[in-house]
This record gives C-alpha cells, sequence and structure tokens, in this order.
C-alpha cells in the first residue's frame, strides 16, 4: 500500500517481542527514501524516519505463505528449499526442458506465485546465492510501484558478471563489513572484486570464504531441502 507514514515490518511471534534492538525485515519505499533500509534496528530507523510506522508479522505465518510457494516449485523440480523472510530456492537443474527452457519455466513458475496474490522477484542463475543475490537487487526504487513480477536470467558462463554489477548488500556480508566498505568508497561487488583478497579478507566476516568464492562466480551453496507436509487422508 502507498502509505503516508514511513512503514517498516517486523518478524516477531508475539506483539511483545518487537523491541527497539529488532531487526526490520522489510521498509516501504517512502522509509528507504528517508534512509531506512532493512537490516537496521527499529531504534536506528526511528531515528531517522519521524511517525515511523512500525508493524509486527508473525514469522509462522511468513513461513506458511513461502511454504505454499514452494509446494508450487515442487511441481517444476524435486528439490525446494525455504529461506526466511522471502525466499524459495528451487534447483531446476536437468528440469527446465520439461517446461520449454529457463525462460519459460521462471514466466510460468512466477505467473503461479503471483496467483496466490505475492509480488514476485524470480531469477534463475547458475548457484542459489547468486539467484537469490540477482532477485534480491530487482527492486524499484519506489517498491510500492512495483509491477507484480519481476524476472531475472542469468546466461550459463555470467554468473560472476552478473554479481560484479550488483551492490555490495547482494553479498552474505554482515552489516559491519558492508559499513566498513562503504567508508572505503566500495559500492557494488566489481568494486570489491578489484581489491586484494588479502587486505580485506579480516573484514568480511565469518562467511568470508564464501563471499570470496561468489566473486569469482563460483556458487555451490547446499540446498536444505522442504519437506512437504504429510497430510492423512
Amino acid at each position: 500500500l502507498a502509505l503516508d507514514a514511513p512503514l517498516v515490518v517486523v518478524l516477531a511471534h508475539a506483539p511483545g517481542d518487537v523491541k527497539p534492538t529488532s531487526t526490520l525485515a522489510a521498509v516501504s519505499a517512502r522509509a528507504r527514501r528517508l534512509g531506512v533500509f532493512p537490516g537496521q534496528t527499529v531504534a536506528e530507523a526511528s531515528s531517522l524516519a519521524a511517525g515511523l510506522d512500525v508493524r509486527r508479522v508473525a514469522e509462522e505465518d511468513i513461513a506458511h505463505a513461502l511454504g505454499r510457494v514452494a509446494e508450487i516449485a515442487h511441481g517444476f523440480a524435486p528439490t525446494a528449499a525455504v529461506v526466511l523472510p522471502d525466499t524459495v530456492l528451487l534447483d531446476v537443474t536437468g528440469a527446465s526442458h520439461l517446461a520449454g527452457g529457463e525462460a519459460e519455466l521462471l514466466d510460468e513458475l512466477t505467473s503461479r506465485v503471483r496467483a496466490l496474490g505475492h509480488r514476485v522477484r524470480g531469477a534463475i542463475a547458475g548457484g542459489p546465492a547468486i539467484a537469490r543475490a540477482a532477485k534480491c537487487a530487482a527492486i524499484d526504487e519506489d517498491i510500492d510501484a512495483m509491477p507484480m513480477g519481476y524476472e531475472t536470467l542469468v546466461p550459463p558462463g555470467g554468473d560472476r558478471l552478473a554479481l560484479a554489477a550488483l551492490p555490495l548488500a547482494a553479498l552474505p556480508l554482515e552489516r559491519d563489513a558492508l559499513v566498513w566498505l562503504a567508508r572505503l568508497g566500495l559500492v557494488t561487488v566489481a568494486d570489491l572484486a578489484r581489491q586484494p583478497r588479502a587486505s580485506v579478507v579480516s573484514r568480511l566476516g565469518g562467511r568470508a570464504a564464501d563471499v570470496l568464492a561468489l566473486l569469482d562466480g563460483d556458487d555451490r551453496a547446499p540446498l536444505v531441502p522442504f519437506a512437504l507436509p504429510v497430510v492423512i487422508a
């Protein structure tokens, strides 16, 4: 909804779980224009945006919605994974030809998810982390005006090039690392890739090895399969 007040969303089990130190899972376009971004705390966001409207969404509701999307994804390939708060990953290796190709599979899958009433950002790439980075970066500056669907298809062998153009926030980096890199004037993944590895590896956090591999276009992150609910008739 296009709201006058800057709106942010916190994932929590109960209303009492929302605290000043709670992390934002999503923000409205107005909040983003005021400098509020996912990953900030409620206290940090409140200092940037007057009249901040903090909404709670139950984690179990999000998990249920993603589970429904994963059930649809299982119709296209056998292995799907759910990643809170907003992602379903699907291994389409060897399966895309059944839908007529990768572009056709992506289009059909996003169409079915839109039918559930969701906005969809879909991407196919050589690995799950790169695909997730590509879809997370595919956000209009004005999210409220975003179309119901947005699709990104990274061509075979194009993972490194596609990742290079993305902002650093697309990488699985901790916030402190992102802040430090921003102070160095690094904005995109390509900026980081040009730096001597030895000079930055100690500041990339616990996932430094994963980040360095992604800079080379190497994405071998395993999927933790989503288990479909057992229904006894």
